[in-house]
């Protein structure tokens, strides 16, 4: 992906990840996603699932301000000084992460989790 431009469009704004709609067991553990909050045409996860064994595990998905956290990162915890020019945040009108059918969910993180991750 493009690092400060992002996927899709601001009408039409596109996944990191989809999960397309199947009766397949899927398994997705161990995953980090970041998607910056400039941008307003990429979320993290399109979820779409319809087997209730399909396993969703401590996966992180965040959406953070690239000036601080990124390069060369992505970081838990911001820098003092910008590495980068920093971009206006969005105003976001799409969800992060997209779920529809079945999801066995084992520690789900939000991202509010990136704010106290420095204490894990």
């Amino acid at each position: 992906m493009p690092v400060s431009d992002g996927l899709g469009s601001s009408s039409a704004p596109l996944p990191l990840l989809r999960v397309t709609n199947s009766d397949a067991r899927i398994v997705l553990t161990l995953f980090t996603m970041v998607t910056w909050e400039h941008l307003d045409n990429t979320y993290a996860l399109d979820w779409s699932n319809h087997n209730p064994r399909s396993v969703y595990r401590q996966n992180y998905f965040y959406r953070i301000t690239e000036c601080l956290y990124g390069f060369p990162g992505p970081l838990p915890v911001p820098r003092t000084k910008p590495t980068m020019p920093c971009r206006h945040q969005k105003q976001l009108a799409h969800p992060l992460n997209v779920i529809r059918g079945s999801i066995a969910a084992c520690e789900w993180r939000n991202e509010a989790n990136i704010a106290v991750a420095f204490l894990f």
